[in-house]
Order: C-alpha cells, then sequence, then structure tokens
C-alpha cells in the first residue's frame, strides 16, 4: 500500500507543480553586494528554492529609494519576502542636510515598511562606516541614531523580522579587513564580507519559511509532501529535511506528517492550491505510518 501511495504522490507532485516562491533583496549598493550570485549560491546551500529578484538602487536613500520607483516595483512583484536594507547613503549625506536627513530618512522608512505589510520582512541594521572616509561627525549617527529607530520598528510590526547585520558584523574577527577603501562597502579581502551577509540573510530567510516547506520554494504543497512519503520510514535515520526530516530528528514519521499536514496548503498568493485529492492522499500516509508500526 505504502509504494502505491507514493506513486500517486509522485505523480500528483507532477502535476500540481507550484511557482517557486520569490525573494526580493531591497536596497542600495550594499544589496548589488550581497546579492546576485553570492545570494543565489547561499540560498541554494540552504535547500531554499526561491527566485531572487534584486531590486537595488545604488548610492539610494530611502526616499531615492521611493522617487526611483524602486519601491512601486517592489510592491507589485509577488514576494513571499523581502530583504530590506537602506540607510547608509542617508547617513552619508547627513551633514549636507543637517536638519532635515533625519525625517526623510525615517518618513521613507516609514512608507516603505507600510507598502510592504503583507510581506514577510527581514529588516537589516545599518553597518559601522570606517572614518576617515566620511564625515567624522556622521559615524555616530549609525548607532546613536538610525539602528535603534531600525530595531524599534522590528519590534512594532509583527511581519517585520530583526536582522542586526550591524552588531552580528562587529562580532566578527576580520570585519575591519572586509571593508573597502571607501570605509563603507565590504569589497575588501576579495569581498568576504558579502559573502559573509549573503550567507547571514540566506540563513535568516530559511528561517521564516513556512514549517513543513521541505524544498524552501515558500509552499506547503504537493511538492514538499512526495519526498515525504516518499522517504517515509520512521525506522531510517540520516534522513534531511528536504527528504521530508521537518522535526529534525533524522527520520521520517509521525510528528514529520503532522507538520505538514497543520500546514498544507500554505503558500505564497503566486503558488498553485494543491488539489484536494492531495489532502485525501495526506491523510492515507499518516494512516499507512500508523498501520506500519503496529
Amino acid at each position: 500500500m505504502l509504494r502505491i501511495l507514493c506513486s500517486i504522490v509522485a505523480a500528483l507532485s507532477l502535476m500540481g507543480h507550484a511557482s517557486a516562491a520569490t525573494l526580493i533583496a531591497a536596497g542600495d549598493s550594499w544589496t548589488s553586494g550581497y546579492g546576485g550570485n553570492r545570494l543565489v549560491d547561499a540560498l541554494a546551500a540552504e535547500g531554499d528554492h526561491l527566485s531572487h529578484v534584486q531590486l537595488n538602487s545604488s548610492g539610494a536613500t530611502a526616499g531615492d529609494y521611493i522617487d526611483r520607483g524602486m519601491l512601486d516595483v517592489a510592491i507589485n512583484t509577488d514576494a513571499y519576502a523581502v530583504a530590506l536594507l537602506l540607510g547608509t547613503n542617508d547617513i552619508a549625506r547627513a551633514d549636507n542636510i543637517p536638519t532635515t536627513w533625519w525625517n526623510n530618512y525615517t518618513s521613507a522608512m516609514t512608507t516603505i515598511l507600510d507598502s510592504l505589510s503583507d510581506r514577510q520582512v527581514l529588516l537589516m541594521t545599518v553597518a559601522p562606516i570606517i572614518e576617515p572616509h566620511v564625515d567624522a561627525g556622521n559615524t555616530p549617527l549609525v548607532e546613536g541614531q538610525m539602528n535603534p529607530w531600525i530595531r524599534q520598528q522590528a519590534a512594532i510590526r509583527s511581519n517585520v523580522i530583526l536582522f542586526d547585520m550591524h552588531d552580528e558584523l562587529i562580532s566578527q574577527p576580520d570585519w575591519q579587513s572586509w571593508m573597502g577603501f571607501d570605509g563603507i562597502h565590504l569589497w575588501g579581502d576579495g569581498a568576504a564580507g558579502y559573502h559573509w551577509l549573503a550567507a547571514e540573510v540566506a540563513t535568516r530567510i530559511d528561517g521564516i519559511l513556512p514549517p513543513g516547506d521541505a524544498n524552501g520554494d515558500g509552499s506547503v504543497d504537493n511538492n514538499d509532501f512526495g519526498p515525504l512519503a516518499f522517504n517515509l520510514d520512521p525506522d531510517v535515520g540520516g534522513k534531511t529535511h528536504a527528504q521530508g526530516d521537518l522535526d529534525g530528528d533524522g527520520k521520517i514519521g509521525n510528528s514529520d506528517f503532522g507538520i505538514m499536514a497543520f500546514n498544507f496548503t500554505r503558500a505564497p498568493a503566486s503558488a498553485a492550491v494543491p488539489e484536494p485529492a492531495s489532502l485525501a492522499l495526506l491523510g492515507l500516509g499518516g494512516l499507512a505510518l500508523l498501520r506500519r508500526r503496529r
């Protein structure tokens, strides 16, 4: 019975294949640094099948990001999650508009975050700026004003997850060697800092995917159920998350079926909705497992 069930599941998975969920990497030139192939490779290393849309604008302040139309593109892109990093250029230009820069930044960021309230947002704090490449009076603004405000936004918005990139970065023993000649970017040491950042972003995005999402595409559907049913065996260890080990015990059994059943059909709007037959098969899989254990 179990082998027949697996064959049916495999067929349904092919028929009801869902489109991959989309991750937007949004921001300024920092986003172009950790994004692109670095982020694609990092997501693949996590086993995630998210498609990646990069919406960055080099040299952009938060207000520029809106004015250049990047926010409109992000709003109109059907995405499961957004990784957002803006603020470095606002800090760098603060001495040019000392009386208005802070209001400009917080107003623009509030607009951006309000507009993305229907998405999961990974909001990053801003990295240190090394003097003397930037006006010395601007450097304290990073931790004195900007990052505390970013942390507060993450605390009060239910869809926002904080990545305190500033504190995580300075905890790395070689972080200063990662800084480029401009004291702002991470182009030093063969862009090692941007490789690190891509891996950190990918790990955090993986952590906000729905429970039960075995293949990391943002949906819990036929494509996750197929591998779980095929690898079903509560007595054999060494199984991976992608194979259906959703509770992390190395085996595929009742607990894994429970996690998938509870979260089944959780998907972004772009994903295909699993057919009722799939739900029935999920129940049959659980019954087959129970009979197997008796």
